[in-house]
């Protein structure tokens, strides 16, 4: 119920106007009365009413006095003027002070009516506006952080023109005016915390790195946080003032690493240059990008910006070309010692010469192995020969995160190379292919054997044993193996009363359900008939 208040010095017209309206009819309620403007004010302060009807003239305060008064405190409150005098110069004051209508004494109850049930239905529909303004205000605040993930997606990815980055600018930045940054958030030495995880378990550490990293980034309203790949988050900053951008990114770098220290995580941040329109999203996202790759020099829990790279983005100098012909050099005549001289001379320079960026190295990286790969063509070896997938092998070299690592591969993969050339070079693959095929005819009833340990019996690498004991046997080490323990399950089957799953396990196969099914594939029938045919032929 909506409340009324009458104000009239006359009593008979405010109890005329009391008992000859429906109140309730209209949800409307008689919440006080007064006979003047100054006790009129009481009443309004301690009943807070929707509507207030008064008269004009009164003694102490009259109604345009109140009306004026009541204004300032209660901007909302429907307010109807009664006159005894037909004066427009009252009427037109009452509409200055914007009153909802004038009425005339004698009055009409059918026009107070009328007047009543057109103040109730403006108020209904501004409430109902209101209502749905507000509505729209939440679900606007709601949807917001998606529709600027969403911006800020379409920006990185290049699938905005400038013009409609502009317009979806002012839409959604207060007319346009917004400085903005990218930066990327990484976990440290990924690659070897998961190298014994499960699938279940790396699931678990994305999910626990960005439930960390959103519930940080809930506590403001000007940093949008996007989940990229497993290992790394997306951060875009914005605000209309460039220096609180630049707090804003210094608080979270610093608070967000230590956040993340205290859950035994290590996260490296790179951060792009800071742009005051939003076409320089994508600049500053690839910028962040660039930066992060000197996370592999500068080491773990490191904070780059991009002015970093810019500072190293040196030429590839004669300095680094000597470095690299070294290397060849050793790799041609087996010299290991000198092989890892010339490596550590290239880190030392490249730390010492600032031109340690990871686009930088990579092209090191590729010079060599690309130089490694033409020496070997000139003494007729292929690399496919010591390595199956070199290109794989290359991508994992680069997949390193610190300078030390990197190396270190690369000097492990060389090194390879080396003992092959000079294995290839004394024709000793058959020898040591020969030794293997003994261990593995000594050893085939072992459930753990496999190729890393065979190779390691004959003191090869992996990768070459692999495809050398293929060349020289014509199968591969487990298509021998296999041959292997199923002819000795054969004999087995057809000369002993051994039960099939004991069979299995003599032969190295822990699982007899596994056994069935290689049996049954290489010779197109179970052990069970197999042995029923050999003992009924016997």
């Amino acid at each position: 119920m909506r409340k009324v208040v009458l104000v009239d010095n006359e009593k008979n017209i405010r109890e005329g106007i009391k008992g000859n309206v429906d109140w309730k009819a209209l949800s409307l309620e008689v919440a006080g009365e007064a006979e003047d403007g100054q006790t009129a004010l009481k009443v309004i302060n301690d009943v807070e009413p929707d509507i207030l009807i008064t008269d004009i003239k009164m003694p102490r305060l009259d109604g345009l006095q109140l009306v004026e008064t009541v204004r300032q405190i209660y901007p909302n409150m429907r307010i109807i003027l009664i006159s005894g005098h037909d004066d427009f110069k009252y009427a037109q004051r009452g509409i200055k002070l914007g009153v909802e209508d004038y009425l005339l004494k004698p009055i009409q109850i059918k026009e107070l009516i009328g007047i009543l049930e057109k103040i109730n239905q403006n108020m209904d529909e501004e409430s109902a506006n209101m209502t749905k303004q507000i509505l729209i205000n939440e679900a606007s605040i709601k949807l917001k952080p998606l529709v600027l993930e969403k911006f800020f997606r379409s920006s990185i990815y290049g699938e905005l023109d400038k013009d409609k980055i502009f317009r979806e600018q002012k839409q959604l930045f207060s007319g346009g005016q917004c400085f903005f940054a990218v930066a990327i958030l990484q976990i440290d030495s990924y690659l070897k915390i998961i190298k014994d995880m499960s699938e279940e378990e790396q699931r678990t550490l994305s999910t626990s790195f960005f439930e960390n990293v959103d519930s940080y980034f809930i506590n403001f309203s000007d940093v949008i946080g996007i989940s990229s790949e497993q290992c790394e988050s997306i951060v875009f900053l914005y605000n209309q003032i460039q220096e609180k951008l630049s707090i804003r990114l210094t608080q979270i770098c610093t608070q967000l690493k230590q956040i993340m220290l205290n859950r035994d995580m290590g996260i490296s941040i790179a951060v792009g240059k800071t742009y005051e329109n939003a076409a320089g999203i994508r600049d500053s996202y690839l910028q962040a990008r660039k930066a992060m790759q000197l996370k592999f020099v500068m080491g773990a829990n490191s904070m780059i910006h991009y002015s970093t790279v810019e500072s190293m983005e040196n030429a590839y100098d004669s300095n680094f070309v000597k470095a690299c012909d070294g290397i060849i050099s050793a790799i041609r005549f087996g010299n290991k010692q000198k092989l890892k001289c010339c490596l550590e001379k290239i880190s030392f320079e490249l730390l010492a010469s600032g031109q340690q960026s990871r686009s930088y190295t990579n092209l090191l990286i590729s010079g060599i192995f690309r130089q490694t790969i033409d020496l070997l063509e000139d003494l007729h070896v292929s690399i496919e020969e010591v390595y199956e997938n070199p290109l794989e092998l290359y991508s994992d070299i680069l997949k390193y995160q610190t300078l030390q690592d990197m190396i270190g591969a690369l000097y492990d993969v060389l090194c390879n190379i080396m003992d092959y050339m000079n294995l290839k070079k004394q024709g000793k693959f058959s020898y040591y292919v020969e030794s293997a095929k003994q261990y593995i005819e000594k050893n085939y009833y072992l459930s753990d054997i496999n190729l890393d340990k065979i190779a390691g019996e004959v003191q090869m690498s992996v990768s070459y044993f692999s495809l050398e004991f293929k060349r020289v046997v014509g199968k591969t080490y487990i298509e021998f193996l296999t041959d292997l323990r199923l002819k000795k399950a054969k004999e087995l089957l057809s000369s002993t009363s051994y039960k099939i799953s004991e069979v299995s396990e003599m032969i190295g196969y822990e699982n007899s359900t596994y056994f069935n099914y290689l049996f049954k594939l290489n010779t197109q029938m179970t052990p069970g008939q197999y042995r029923k045919m050999m003992t009924n032929d016997f």
